[in-house]
C-alpha cells in the first residue's frame, strides 16, 4: 500500500446525490480512500434535486460541481413539466388551447429537442429509449467543451498526486487528459465502468463522430498511467485494440455497509411468492420474454391456481418495453413495473423477495454490472435469464452458489417456479463470504491504490 498522505483527484459525471448504480463506484473509493487519510477532492456535474436522491455522506470529502449539457437539458425538462402541469390544471377539457398558445408552443418544441439530446422519448409514464437517439446522446456528451474547460481552470492551480477519471461519459477522460499533459507527473487512471469504442460497445457514435471518438480513446489510453475496467474481457479488448498492457481490472462491487444501514423491517408481509427485478431493462440485451413465457405456460396448464400466489415486480428508471411484453404474453395479473424507487427500497425488497431476476443475454459477456454485486450480497437466490454459466455474469452467480443461470430455457424455468410456487417459501442461501470479499467497495479502493504503487515502480 502506498504510504503518506495523497492528493487524490475524481473526474465522474455520475456521483451522489445522483441515484444511479454509476455514482456508487466512484463514491466508494472517495469515501474509503478519505478513511484511509488521504485528501480527496471530486469534481462533476451539478446534480438536479430529485425525490430519489441518494442521501450518502460526502462530508470527508471535498466535492466540485459543475454545469454541463445535462444539468441544462434537465433544468429545461424541469421547467417544461411544471409549465405542462400548470397548463394542463388550467386547460383539462381543452387541450387545442395549450397549444394554440404561443408559450406552451415554443415550451413543446424545447422539450422535444431535450429529449432527442438528452436520449429518451416520454410516452405517458415511461421512458423508451431508442439506439438511435442514444447515439445522438453520446455525440452531444462527447462534445461538452464547456464543463471540460470550466473542470479544468477549476482544478488546474492544484497538483494531485493521482487523478482518476471515469468513463461515461467520456468528458472526465478528456479532462484527465488535459490535467496529466499539464503535471506529467500526476499519475492517471482511467476507469471504464463500461466500454468506449471497443467491440462490446452497445450504442456507437455515428461518423463521423465514431472516428473522432476512437481518436481520442487512442490518445486516452496511450497517455493514462494505468486504465482499470470491470472484468476481464473488457480489459482483454482494450489491450487487443490499443496494443497496450497496462490495464488491470477492477470489478464492480458493493459497499457492506448499505446493508447494514437499511432498516430491519420486511418490506412486504409474506402473502405473495415475489421476484424481483431492479434496473433499467434495455431491448433486447436484457429480456424477460422466457420467464414471461413460462408464467404464460403455467397459466394455460392444471397448475394456474398456483399463480395465485405469484408476484413479480419490475422497479428502475426505465421500463423499456416491459409493457409491451406484458401485453404479449398476457401476463398483467403476476407483473407489474413499479417505477423508480429510493436505492433504501430497492436493497429491502432485494434483500425481502423470494427471489431475484437478473436479465442479460449469453452474448454479453464483459459487462458486470453494480446491480450484479447487489444481487450477489442481498442473500437472496438469483435467476439469472438469458445468461449461461459459461459467460461473464453467470460465471460470478454460479462460482458463488448464489443462483441459478437458466439461459432462455423456458422449460427449466416454468419447473423452478412450479416448484417454488408450491413450496410458497423462500429458499435462503448462505452467503459466501471468501468469494464475495474481493468485491466488497473497501476491498476495491485499497486494490486501485496497490495498483497505482505497483506501476508507479515500474516507472521509477
Amino acid at each position: 500500500m502506498i504510504k503518506g498522505r495523497l492528493k487524490i483527484l475524481i473526474a465522474t459525471h455520475h456521483f451522489p446525490p445522483q441515484n444511479a448504480i454509476g455514482s456508487l463506484r466512484q463514491y466508494s473509493w472517495a469515501k474509503y480512500w478519505s478513511k484511509m487519510g488521504h485528501d480527496v477532492t471530486v469534481i462533476t456535474r451539478t446534480k438536479i434535486k430529485k425525490e430519489n436522491d441518494l442521501k450518502l455522506d460526502c462530508s470527508s470529502f471535498k466535492v466540485i460541481e459543475l454545469e454541463n449539457i445535462r444539468t441544462k437539458l434537465e433544468k429545461l425538462s424541469s421547467m417544461f413539466d411544471k409549465l405542462t402541469k400548470k397548463a394542463q390544471s388550467k386547460h383539462q377539457n381543452n387541450i387545442k388551447k395549450i397549444s394554440s398558445d404561443k408559450n406552451s408552443l415554443k415550451s413543446r418544441v424545447l422539450f422535444e429537442i431535450i429529449n432527442i439530446l438528452s436520449g429518451a422519448i416520454k410516452y405517458n409514464k415511461d421512458v423508451i429509449y431508442n439506439k438511435g437517439i442514444m447515439y445522438l446522446a453520446r455525440t452531444i456528451n462527447l462534445l461538452d467543451i464547456g464543463w471540460i474547460n470550466e473542470a479544468f481552470r477549476a482544478v488546474k492551480l492544484n497538483k494531485y498526486d493521482i487523478l482518476v477519471s471515469s468513463y461515461v461519459p467520456s468528458a472526465p477522460h478528456l479532462l484527465g487528459l488535459k490535467i496529466k499533459r499539464q503535471n506529467p507527473t500526476t499519475f492517471w487512471v482511467a476507469d471504464y465502468r463500461d466500454p468506449w469504442t471497443t467491440k462490446s460497445t452497445r450504442a456507437k457514435s455515428f461518423f463521423p463522430f465514431n472516428l473522432i471518438e476512437e481518436h481520442l480513446e487512442k490518445k486516452v489510453n496511450h497517455t493514462a498511467d494505468l486504465i482499470i475496467t470491470v472484468s476481464e474481457p473488457l480489459a482483454n479488448e482494450i489491450k487487443e485494440k490499443y496494443n497496450i498492457e497496462n490495464v488491470e481490472v477492477v470489478e464492480n462491487g458493493f459497499d457492506t455497509e448499505d446493508l447494514e444501514n437499511i432498516p430491519p423491517e420486511k418490506y412486504w408481509e409474506y402473502d405473495k411468492v415475489r421476484l424481483v427485478y431492479t434496473g433499467a431493462l434495455w431491448h433486447p440485451w436484457r429480456d424477460p420474454s422466457p420467464l414471461f413465457e413460462a408464467i404464460r405456460e403455467i397459466a394455460n396448464s392444471h397448475q394456474k391456481e398456483i399463480l395465485n400466489k405469484l408476484e413479480v415486480i419490475f422497479v428502475g428508471i426505465t421500463s423499456g418495453n416491459l409493457h409491451n411484453l406484458i401485453q404479449k404474453y398476457d401476463v398483467a395479473k403476476w407483473v407489474k413495473y413499479e417505477g423508480f424507487l429510493p436505492r433504501e427500497d430497492v436493497l429491502r425488497m432485494q434483500r425481502d423477495a423470494h427471489a431475484l431476476i437478473f436479465l442479460e443475454s449469453a452474448e454479453v459477456d464483459g459487462i458486470l454490472t453494480g446491480k450484479l454485486f447487489e444481487y450477489l450480497f442481498s442473500g437472496t437466490k438469483i435467476l439469472g435469464i438469458g445468461t449461461v454459466d459459461n459467460i461473464g455474469p453467470g460465471k460470478l452467480i454460479k462460482e458463488s452458489g448464489h443462483g441459478i443461470n437458466f439461459g432462455k430455457d423456458v422449460q427449466k424455468i416454468k419447473n423452478y417456479l412450479v416448484k417454488l410456487l408450491t413450496s410458497g417459501k423462500k429458499e435462503y442461501i448462505e452467503k459466501n463470504t471468501q468469494f464475495l470479499e474481493k468485491f466488497t467497495r473497501k476491498r476495491q479502493a485499497e486494490k486501485v491504490l496497490e495498483l497505482v504503487e505497483k506501476y508507479s515502480k515500474q516507472k521509477e
